[in-house]
């Protein structure tokens, strides 16, 4: 996030107990950073730094059963359209869907085909406070 001034001013002005992880997010950001850590072990480990910084400072959205159900509507409806998501996708979907959040994206496109779903990038999108 450092590295991403337009993500940081957001996250300032919506406050950090505003933004949300979930487990499934924070399990793709171990893999990447382990996957990262075969090639170099001192960037590995910094991201790795990264993600325990990050699970500290942001709540976290529990797999509810809620959450589970949402994930069989969003899937299912994808299925009958002939839409491929991958399933970890669908459930940051279903988090999001399920909490009334904004899922936060640098890939909005793909996440659009979700109906009703809020897709924001704050990377690429310049914010004014």
């Amino acid at each position: 996030m450092a590295k991403q001034p337009t993500v940081v001013a957001k996250v300032a002005a919506v406050g950090v107990a505003q933004v949300f992880y979930c487990d499934v997010t924070l399990a793709e950001l171990y893999y990447g950073a382990l996957l990262k850590r075969t090639q170099s072990r001192a960037k590995g480990d910094e991201l790795l730094r990264r993600i325990e910084a990050l699970r500290r400072l942001f709540p976290r959205l529990a797999l509810t059963p809620d959450v589970a159900h949402r994930f069989g509507k969003i899937k299912t409806d994808l299925h009958l359209r002939g839409l491929l998501m991958d399933d970890f996708d669908i459930l940051i979907a279903a988090h999001a869907l399920t909490h009334q959040c904004t899922l936060v994206t640098n890939n909005v496109r793909h996440f659009q085909r979700i109906p009703g779903l809020a897709v924001e990038n704050w990377m690429t999108v310049p914010f004014s406070p």
